[in-house]
Order: structure tokens, then sequence, then C-alpha cells
């Protein structure tokens, strides 16, 4: 240092200030997932507007800047989108999203261009036909969007429109798992059930279309051939005017143009006019790919797009962009997660400056590091930060985005709190539901709370249910009995649904009485032709080969039948697959032939008349020695419910003298075998009455269900013997494949009747 010149002192560090814990200038809020973040923004908002902490601003006095528009605009309108005269109402308005993202028939007409040149996979034609637009243009109801996926996904589509199609990708021309192949299947079921033995010009109908569904299928059939038509004449080039009359009548065919969707088609059309007005102000006339036309389209879509949105009124949801960051008395920004932002640059291959950077050259990171500090300086009294902060999987700790770090820890370096550490001061976290009891008095957490009255009553009999009291029953008593005036009342019962009842008690209880349809497991749409086989089609393969076996189909026709299915994968892959699957059916079947020796019985008509009910249906699989059931999977409790339910009421319908026999034949690891025989006339009353007396919500279990049964010897060294319960007063059964004297006590397992106990507090 120079001797002449004062040493220079470094300055002196300002006081440290207190934030006294009732501070709320600004806040962080740590939540599981974006919706939950937009979840404690609402109840945010409404305590700073109108609620106890009220600071006397207006809706139009608050920014919200989001990281990512696209994210969180739909969850801001699933959670500030409520009626005028609802308390929690707050007004609001979304900026800068893109036209494609706020317009769903201009969506829907970007995917079908996408479509051209594609795989045309069934996810993607069943994701159009989803948009409203869409079916609403072919009167397809939402509701029966299900339905065609079930068709769909039964029939076995899965990518391509035929086998030329396939071929075009570099695929061997099959038209195996096509949609030409699904239609097929689909329409000549209509018209010709198969029965799923009869092909037709090598298609194999699907049968379980019939009545009404004729039009929906119809409906379906004319979306596919009208979309198909449209995709194969789009997929060559042509002149600006040319384009402009083809996307047209595509736009025309494919989307609704009544109510909002008018107004969109009407821009759409603006758009393609305008770019065939630029070209022909240049004198340009040369063909263009499709490509090219459909991202013009796109850019003048958005130019066409206005901004008006912003500052429109109520609360501006807008996106981290320059020259937003005008004075506010509230400036909230949610996104704010690790990785999120600030967002990283997109570079092309060409771009030379980027592959040899130079100071000053402009950067993203750089350029989103300085709106966020703009932000906070726009902001007067109020600044609210929301990020996702905790894993939903295990409620483990996530880390904010690195600017909102470095925010912390600025404010930690420059401010205390009065007690405690300033981070946990400033940083809420969150739990993952609404409904916790922790927001509603059961957290000793003062910064927890909501407004949301429609969780309270939840959390608080969640909260009773934790501390030890009693949970809340479904049922405090039983239903009344149905009205005898209303058409099910009176109606006969099925014996199919008796079977479903016992079953499945539970679901059926809610669905036939509360009117609660808890559905059916949903699998993933799969887009790609079976390779190997998971356990649920291998299960379905399994059980169609069975039965030719069973039925004695040669093995030829039998692998025809399942590609004609669409089960087995293409080629030689399979044939293999077919033999794997046949050697592992030969033991059940040749178990199965053992016991159904004799002659095989017609279908028997049911029609019971019990104290309760009026038992209705056929009991099938009936031979002269024995009623055998034979399946390719394991044999468990439903399977046997099933058989016992059919082999009571064969009882019934049987002499008193007769002796009878039930047989169910399975593949635990390997075969298993077990039967019920014996009289039992007596008991099938019981059953019925107990089956829909269990329908008031205390479903009974019958003490006949509980005795001795025989064993069945072991027919070959790779089968496995297993019994059903019947009652003692049976004789043991007799004939091929009677029993031992050996017996083993198992309890039939009844409906429990106990009542759905209230969920559980996540966290």
């Amino acid at each position: 240092q120079d001797p002449a010149r004062p040493p220079v002192r470094p300055p002196a560090r300002p006081p440290v200030r207190i934030v006294e814990p009732h501070d709320r200038s600004i806040t962080f809020h740590a939540c599981h997932s974006p919706m939950r973040e937009v979840e404690v923004l609402h109840d945010q908002l409404l305590d700073l507007l109108a609620g106890p902490n009220a600071i006397g601003i207006q809706p139009h006095q608050v920014v919200v800047l989001m990281a990512d528009v696209e994210v969180y605009a739909p969850l801001v309108e699933a959670v500030f989108e409520r009626e005028a005269t609802d308390e929690s109402f707050i007004p609001y308005c979304i900026a800068d999203r893109s036209v494609r993202a706020a317009s769903p028939t201009i969506e829907a007409f970007h995917r079908l261009l996408q479509l051209v040149g594609s795989r045309v996979t069934v996810s993607e034609i069943l994701d159009l036909l989803a948009v409203e637009s869409v079916h609403l243009r072919f009167e397809i109801s939402a509701e029966d969007l299900d339905t065609i996926t079930e068709w769909v996904g039964a029939a076995g589509v899965r990518w391509g429109v035929d086998a030329q199609h396939r071929g075009e990708h570099g695929q061997p021309r099959y038209d195996q798992n096509t949609w030409r192949f699904g239609l097929q299947r689909l329409l000549l079921g209509y018209g010709l059930p198969g029965h799923g033995r009869e092909t037709f010009a090598g298609v194999l109908p699907y049968d379980e279309i019939e009545g009404q569904d004729a039009e929906l299928l119809g409906k379906l059939a004319e979306f596919c051939e009208r979309l198909f038509a449209h995709l194969d004449a789009l997929a060559a080039p042509r002149t600006p005017r040319e384009w402009q009359a083809d996307l047209g009548r595509l736009a025309e065919d494919m989307l609704a143009t009544v109510g909002e969707a008018a107004w969109e088609h009407q821009q759409l059309r603006r758009a393609i006019e305008g770019l065939v007005s630029d070209a022909d102000a240049a004198g340009f006339t040369d063909p263009v790919p499709l490509e090219s036309m459909r991202r013009l389209v796109d850019e003048r879509l958005e130019e066409e797009q206005p901004a008006q949105r912003f500052l429109a009124g109520g609360v501006t949801f807008c996106a981290m962009l320059p020259m937003r960051t005008i004075p506010f008395e509230v400036v909230c920004m949610i996104g704010m997660s690790d990785g999120a932002f600030p967002r990283a640059g997109r570079t092309v291959g060409f771009d030379l400056m980027a592959q040899h950077p130079q100071p000053g050259d402009r950067s993203r990171r750089a350029d989103d590091r300085y709106l966020f500090l703009e932000a906070l300086l726009a902001a007067r009294q109020r600044v609210i930060i929301g990020y996702v902060g905790q894993s939903i999987q295990d409620n483990g700790d996530l880390p904010p985005s690195v600017v909102v770090s470095e925010l912390l820890d600025v404010l930690e370096e420059s401010f205390e709190a009065r007690a405690g550490a300033l981070r946990q001061q400033l940083v809420l976290r969150h739990p993952m539901q609404p409904f916790s009891p922790r927001y509603f008095g059961a957290d000793a957490d003062p910064r927890l709370w909501s407004y949301a009255d429609a969780f309270e009553e939840g959390a608080r009999a969640l909260h009773e249910g934790q501390v030890g009291r009693p949970r809340i029953e479904l049922f405090e008593a039983p239903l009344p009995p149905l009205d005898p005036h209303e058409p099910d009342a009176l109606a006969p019962v099925e014996l199919d649904a008796l079977v479903r009842f016992f079953q499945q008690p539970a679901a059926q209880l809610l669905k036939k009485r509360l009117g609660v349809n808890l559905g059916e497991w949903v699998r993933d749409r799969s887009d790609r032709e079976p390779m190997e086989l998971d356990t649920l089609e291998q299960w379905r393969a399994g059980t169609e080969i069975l039965e030719h076996r069973l039925d004695e189909l040669p093995a030829l026709r039998s692998r025809e039948l399942l590609r004609a299915m669409g089960l087995l994968p293409l080629g030689a892959a399979g044939d293999s697959l077919y033999e794997a699957i046949a050697l592992d059916t030969d033991p059940i079947a040749a178990v199965a032939r053992r016991l159904r020796a004799g002659t095989r019985l017609p279908h028997l008509p049911v029609d019971l008349s019990l104290p309760s009910l009026r038992l209705v249906g056929q009991l099938d699989r009936r031979w002269s020695t024995a009623m055998v059931q034979a399946q390719y999977g394991q044999v468990r409790a439903k399977h046997l419910m099933e058989a016992w339910i059919r082999h009571l009421v064969l009882c019934a319908l049987s002499p008193a003298d007769q002796a009878l026999h039930t047989v169910v034949v399975g593949r635990p690891d390997k075969p298993a075998v077990r039967g019920c025989a014996g009289y039992g006339r007596s008991t099938t009353p019981a059953a019925g009455s107990t089956s829909w007396r269990g329908s008031s919500g205390r479903a009974r279990s019958s003490r006949c269900c509980s005795s001795p049964a025989p064993r069945w010897p072991t027919p070959r060294p790779c089968a496995r013997a297993r019994t059903t319960p019947r009652p003692a007063c049976w004789p043991a059964p007799s004939g091929p494949g009677a029993a031992s004297p050996r017996t083993t006590t198992r309890t039939w397992p009844g409906s429990s009747g106990t009542a759905i106990p209230s969920p559980r507090a996540s966290r």
C-alpha cells in the first residue's frame, strides 16, 4: 500500500434488522405439485384482498408471474374459475398464452396436420377424438368416448391405417393391429357375429356390439374414414392457393363450427388467407410441402394473437417477460422450482455464435435472472413466491430455483428473525392435500389456514379419526328396500348378476343402491403391435387357446384365430409364443377332458322363483358326469364363488335324488382341480335371499358354506388337487375322478358387511 495514502478500511456492515414473526412482506411456499401451488396462491390472495389480513388493495393491483404459462394456465382456470356470487371468487385474466393453448379448435387442427405422415397410433387418434370440437362434429358425446376406447382396444388396434401404410413406414405389410383391421372386426361383428370361432374373408367379428351401439359404431367409422382420406390427400406438396382450399375442407369436415368454435374457425381461415395473400403479392406459386405450410400457419396465428389480456381486469396472470414488471402492490411468482427457472437456452446446430461464445452475448439464463430482480423491485407491499419444494412420492425436500436460494441467502445475511432461524420463518411447507387437518386448527403453526369451506368438514372428521374417536360408518342402519314402483325392483335377477354380487359385494352395493360406479381399471393404450405379452395379455391368449384345445380345434386354426384377434406378435415370433402358451394349456386341457367324460348336455335355462327374487339365466359347460369350468388362470376365491353359486342353482333345478358334481380346473403354478358335489336344493333360496339382503348395506354369510370337502386325486404328476367346500350331508362324488376318503375343512369366504372406513390423512 502507498504510505502516502490513508489505509482503505472495508465499509462497516450495516446493522442487522429484526424480522417480526407477523411480518409477511415476503413469503416462500414449498408445495408438492404445481396444482397445490395454485391452490395455496388462491388462499393467500383471498386473505390479502378480503380476509382478516387484508391490506386494502384491489385484484387489478396484483400480478402473478408464471415460469411456464402452458403448465400453469390450465391449473389457474381450474382453481380460480368460480361463480361471481361465490364468496371465494377472485376476478382474473391470463395473458401470454399461445393461440393453440387458448383455442381447442386450433389445437385440434394442428394435431390433424401432425398426423399426416405419422404412424397414426391408437393414442393419437383417440386423443384427437377426445377434443371437444372434433367429437361434437361427429355427434359423439363425451360419455361415448369410453365405449369407443374399449372397442378399439378389444379389436386389437395399435397403429397404422392399413398394410400399405405400415409398409410406407418400413414395416412388414401386415393388416394385423391396424385401424382397418380393427374397424373391419367391429363392423362385421354387428352384422355377422362369429362367436369367436368363425371368420369371414379372414376377419374375426367382434361380437360385443349390438342394438343402439350400431349408431355409435357408424359415427366412429365415419370419423376414421374421413380422417384417413384427408391424411392420404394432404401428403403431396401443392401451391398456396391449393393449400387454402384443401385446409379449409379439412377444417370444415373434421371440426365443429358452432359456439366458440365458429370464431376460432374464422381466426384460422383469416390466418391461411393472409399467407395466400402474401404469396400472391410476392408472385410465389411453387408447390410447398405440408410441414412448411404448417409452420407458416402456426407463425401467422401467433402473430395475430393479440396481447389485450394483459391488465384486462382482475388479477393478472402472465409469463416472465420483459416489460411485465411495472409496479404492482403485490407481486407473486409461481413455478420457481429447481430446473424450471432460470430457463435453459436453446441453440440450434447451425448457430455459429453459440459455438464460439464471446463476452456480451445474450444469455437466456442471465435474462431470466434479471427478470427475477425486476419482479422483486416492482413489488410495493408484498412478494409471494411458490415452488415445488416437496416430493409428492416420499415427501422429501426439493430445492427451489437457484435465484430463490440466492435471495434467501441474501435475506439471511441482512436480517434476523426475532426467534429461531429466518429461513424457517420465511419458508412455509404446505401439506400435500388441501383437506389436511393442519389447515383447520390441528397444527400449531398459525401460518397454515384455508378458506376452502368444502374441505373443513372432511378435515375435521379426518382429525377426529386420528385422535382415536370412532370413525363415521358408511351406513348407520340398513338401507330401505327398493321402491316396488321402480323398474328394477320387480325385474328378474340375472344369474350372472348374482355371481357378480357375491364376487364384489361392496362394488355392487355402491353401484346398485347408491348409484356410485367405481368403473373398471383401464390399461394404458399401447401404440405398438405385441412383441411380448404382459400377464393380462398372456392370460387372455391362454384362455382362448385352452378353449380351442377343449373344443379339439386344430392348432393351425387356433393360431389363425388368435392372429385374427390381434393377440399374437407378427411372424415367427407369434408362432413361437403360441407354442409356448399352448404347452402350458395342455395339462389343464388333459385334466378337464378327463372330467368332461360322457355326453355334453345342452344349455339349461334358469327360471327360479325365490322368496325375495326371481332368478333367470342359463347354465352351460354341463356334461353327464359333471359341470366343469376350466380356465387358464389361477383358481381364486371369486372363481370358487361362481362355481358354488352355479352348483346350487343346478341342484335346485335337478331331482332331489340326483348326484351332481361341479369342478373348477385352473392353473396356480400347476393345474389345480377343485370340486363340489351333492344335493342341496334347500340351500338355494337361502343363498339367493342372502345375496339381495346384502344389498341393504349389511351383507350376511351363509352357514352352509363351511363344511368338509373331498380332495380330488392327482390326475397326473403336474396336476395338484384342491377342493371347494360343500355341505357335510352331501355324498362324495362318484364317477371319473372320484374323491379319495380323505377330506379337509375350509371356511367359505363370506361378505363381512363392515362399513367402509374413513380415509386416512396422508400428511
